[in-house]
């Protein structure tokens, strides 16, 4: 059986990796959003004119 002390240090270890897994999804969605935002900005190539017509 586990100590009253084991027992906390290994819900203080899960806890440090749930807070980096909190962090790094954080830090994803703050990536994907300012993404987002400038590739709203940037227009898709080509939609300018029309394709080039092709020759047979």
């Amino acid at each position: 059986m586990k100590t009253d002390q084991a027992k906390i240090k290994e819900l203080e270890e899960e806890n440090a990796r749930f807070k980096k897994i909190v962090a790094d999804l954080s830090l994803d969605n703050a990536i994907s959003k300012e993404v987002s935002r400038v590739l709203i900005f940037i227009p898709v190539s080509g939609t300018e004119q029309s394709p080039p017509e092709r020759k047979h």
